[in-house]
């Protein structure tokens, strides 16, 4: 696996951050933990770096609380459309039996209708031909 090497600089001191990802990768989780150190920092009114960093670790942590609580969210909800979708197949296979059932009754009823059309028409001619005699 090839590593990158990335100079940055995180609140006002520069790093070297390897890894096994690309610079703009590196360079974006940068940015992210820089925005939460000045943005802790700027609350806590401190230039005491340990507690920065400790209040935005616990942003972070909280944050990542957070996104695993939606992530658990979407899961269950994923769960219930499974469910659902899977209920609509079932319902979606019964109604194409019924479909397949009711068009095999169609035709066998056609099938008689033309039966009986048949057996008319034929005892019609023969009526006809006794009136005519």
């Amino acid at each position: 696996m090839e590593y990158t090497r990335v100079t940055v600089n995180i609140m006002g001191n520069e790093y070297v951050i390897k890894g096994p990802y690309t610079e703009d990768y590196i360079r974006a989780i940068v940015e992210y933990v820089d925005e939460r150190l000045k943005e802790a920092s700027s609350k806590l009114n401190t230039y005491n770096q340990v507690m920065i960093a400790i209040m935005a670790a616990l942003n972070i942590g909280e944050e990542m609380f957070k996104l695993g609580d939606y992530l658990n969210q979407l899961e269950e909800e994923k769960e219930l459309l499974k469910k659902a979708l899977e209920e609509k197949d079932r319902e979606i296979a019964e109604l194409k039996e019924r479909l397949e059932r009711n068009a095999i009754l169609l035709d066998e009823t056609k099938r008689e209708l033309n039966e009986l059309m048949r057996l008319f028409d034929g005892r019609r001619e023969n009526n006809y031909r006794i009136k005519n005699r």
